[in-house]
């Protein structure tokens, strides 16, 4: 703890002025941004990607509730500078709404908020089914080639599918497709553990996370585990101009007092791809897990970088 504390004390020497912060609950930024966002992908132009959702909402598997439906889901292209929702990470106010009552207005304003760390949203239409689709096309490229996608289980009191910044660009290339298992999540925003379940806000609310059995939630039990797809995401390419423009620069609206850009780290997965074309391998959904035994020694870490950015910034 000694060192801990020395480092600490370096920190606030080093760093007289305000630097960028990360709250941690949230995964949204806090005070001056500085950095600018590094892409990942540097692939020609842009590409067009038509993505479907497929709702299954399995009755062999899981209990339907009377009404069945699903709210409009929400499209996002984006850099990895924005992150609307993440396992892990407490749910943002246009998540909250969006899968307690299947509005998307708050989080559009979310989305619009990132200004160039977005390029494609799109709203889908609401489906009154247990079973059904939406396809909507979207726009990726070099700077913003992530995909995040949403859409309520309903009737439910806070419960929701989707995909979080999923690549459509790996190695350098866009994608030619991939599909994504869409497993029921909880928002983290409601207490509720039935369909039909009346309104519990949680406060404070818990972070975004995949619905077992084992939380209390047996709705979506299938032979003990929570471990049938309620639905699939399928994503193809439609085409690629390889002569397009080259995209707005981007700044970074999530940093690290060290100075660099990044997403947060999710404490478990939330989703996994089903299947995966060729040109797709690696597009998962599977970030790292973090260990609690390394937190002390990434936070130095993080320190020691955060002295050499702000001397040579001084």
């Amino acid at each position: 703890m000694d060192s801990l504390a020395a480092v600490l004390l370096l920190v606030v020497v080093a760093c007289s002025s305000p630097f960028v912060t990360q709250a941690q609950d949230s995964g949204v930024a806090t005070g001056t941004q500085t950095c600018s966002c590094q892409p990942t992908c540097t692939a020609a132009g842009s590409a067009s990607y038509t993505v479907r959702f497929e709702f299954t909402w399995p009755s062999s598997n899981y209990r339907i509730p009377t009404g069945p439906h699903w709210s409009p889901p929400v499209y996002v292209t984006h850099s990895p500078c924005a992150v609307y929702w993440r396992s892990g990470l407490l749910p943002t106010r246009g998540l909250e709404v969006l899968a307690e009552t299947g509005s998307t207005g708050d989080i559009q304003g979310e989305v619009t908020a990132t200004g160039n760390n977005h390029l494609s949203y799109q709203r889908g239409r609401l489906l009154f089914a247990a079973s059904g689709q939406d396809s909507q096309t979207v726009t990726v490229d070099s700077r913003r080639f992530l995909l995040t996608t949403a859409s309520m289980i309903a009737p439910s009191p806070d419960w929701f599918v989707g995909v979080d910044s999923v690549p459509l660009c790996i190695n350098d290339t866009y994608i030619a497709s991939a599909t994504y298992n869409l497993y029921p999540l909880d928002s983290g925003s409601d207490a509720g553990t039935t369909y039909s379940a009346g309104n519990s806000d949680l406060n404070p609310k818990i972070a975004v996370s995949r619905i077992f059995p084992a939380d209390g939630t047996n709705v979506f039990a299938s032979g003990g585990v929570a471990s049938v797809p309620i639905g699939r995401l399928h994503i193809t390419r439609a085409s690629v101009d390889a002569a397009a423009a080259a995209p707005t620069t981007v700044t970074c609206t999530q940093c690290t007092t060290a100075g660099r850009c990044e997403s947060g780290t999710p404490a478990t997965t939330t989703n996994s791809p089903a299947v995966t074309t060729a040109a797709a391998v690696g597009a998962t959904n599977t970030p790292a897990v973090t260990s609690s035994s390394g937190i002390v020694s990434v936070s130095i870490l993080g320190m020691l970088l955060t002295i050499i950015s702000c001397l040579l910034l001084a």
